[in-house]
């Protein structure tokens, strides 16, 4: 019994020095999943906010609160600080990672675009 248990200990030890690297892009992934998604939503609804005030909304360092209250989007967990900034016509909405692998990169969109662009190799 004891025999197996070492074996199972090394197998263990040995897969996770193998899947360790891994798993940390595959988590970073996952993190910006929910960026993208998040500025998605903010392009969505800058469009409507546009349609309603003729103007768009702007915020350096966006909370989940702001965004909630003046877009109407509700930001569930906090991976990324957010920002909307002015740009020519139009905004860059911007989602900065505030750890891990990627910590200080970037997704951004413009409102001319929703196509997304990412900073960190680890999310693409």
């Amino acid at each position: 019994m004891l025999e197996i248990l070492i074996v199972v200990i090394v197998i263990g030890i040995v897969s996770f020095i193998t899947i360790g690297p891994g798993y940390k892009r595959t988590f970073e992934r996952e993190k910006a999943l929910e960026g993208v998604n998040t500025l998605q939503l903010i392009y969505n609804a800058q469009k409507r906010y546009h349609f309603q005030n003729n103007k768009y909304y702007f915020c350096n360092g966006c909370t989940p609160a702001e965004l909630n209250d003046n877009l109407g989007i509700l930001i569930n967990r906090n991976y990324f600080n957010y920002s909307v900034e002015a740009a020519g016509d139009g905004y860059t909405a911007a989602a900065k990672r505030t750890d891990g692998i990627c910590k200080d990169r970037k997704i951004s969109l413009t409102s001319a675009s929703s196509n997304v662009i990412k900073e960190c190799d680890a999310w693409k």
